[in-house]
């Protein structure tokens, strides 16, 4: 599978600038870039909304200011023959959330999400650059998982599972990509990134639910918790025995990750093919 190896160290992008925007808008100066030839086939394009609120102002100030969105849609739009522009926006949403609007088509990144990971954080014990990393390791899943809601809906790409549960596939997908493709090093970043969503995955889980939640589209954060660990021991089955061993993934699910895994990459890789631009291929 070729992966989208998307930037999104994100929080690292949030700690130090990253240069001058190029394929951004920004609510309050929409007219600063200068005009531009528009390509024939739709674009990401970065939003930067301003807050409303004086809790979450700085934030997004900060946010405007470094502008780490921008990377990612430059990598985004190298990879990708789109109908359509897709707008990735910060904003102030009223709610802890990212989402995917068909209707608007666009990807919102809420910063009481961004806050809230960062409180999170703060709240444990580790050390400051692990705290840094998780922030970094969940934004990254959380993205890519409404990705894969744009590239479903934009792209009309056929899927015959549960779409929450499809999204959370190319998160990880994407994150781990093939680990015989990739650099020993890249993989170690990913494997820690996956980490830390499956870390995410268990400081929200409810451990008791209403019957109501068993009908909610996305899976239980336990269930999404045990999907990424099997779908990470999958990816090097040799590398984490000691995931079986230690009892953090029951042997019944390992036995068939691996074939799990491959599927997943196998399905995105022929999904996403026919839209790929020549130069990504």
């Amino acid at each position: 599978m070729t992966p989208l190896r998307l930037f999104l160290p994100l929080l690292a992008l949030l700690l130090a600038a990253c240069g001058q925007p190029s394929t951004a808008t920004d609510q309050a100066d929409q007219t600063s870039a200068p005009p531009r030839a528009l390509p024939a086939y739709g674009r990401f394009v970065a939003v930067y909304q301003r807050a409303q609120s004086a809790a979450l102002a700085p934030l997004a100030q900060q946010i405007r200011t470094e502008r780490w969105l921008d990377e990612a849609v430059a990598n985004l739009n190298q990879q990708f023959r789109l109908p359509r522009d897709i707008d990735v926006n910060t904003a102030e949403c009223g709610d802890s959330n990212a989402f995917f609007d068909p209707a608007s088509h666009s990807i919102t990144l809420c910063y009481e999400l961004i806050a809230e990971l960062q409180q999170q954080a703060a709240t444990t014990d580790w050390p400051p650059a692990e705290r840094d990393e998780y922030v970094d390791g969940v934004l990254s899943f959380v993205f890519l998982h409404e990705l894969g809601h744009a590239l479903i809906h934009e792209l009309a790409l056929p899927i015959t599972g549960r779409e929450e549960d499809v999204a959370d596939q190319l998160a990880v997908a994407s994150l781990l990509g093939d680990a015989d493709a990739v650099s020993e090093h890249e993989f170690a970043t990913s494997v820690a990134q996956i980490g830390h969503v499956a870390s995410w995955f268990q400081l929200n889980a409810a451990g008791e639910y209403e019957m109501e939640a068993l009908a909610d589209t996305h899976a239980l954060d336990e269930q999404r918790f045990y999907n990424v660990m099997c779908w990470l021991y999958g990816a090097q089955p040799a590398a984490f025995a000691d995931m079986v061993k230690d009892g953090e993934l029951p042997a019944e699910r390992a036995e068939g990750c691996a074939d799990e895994y491959r599927q997943i990459l196998n399905s995105w890789d022929t999904l996403l093919a026919p839209h790929r631009l020549k130069s990504a291929r």
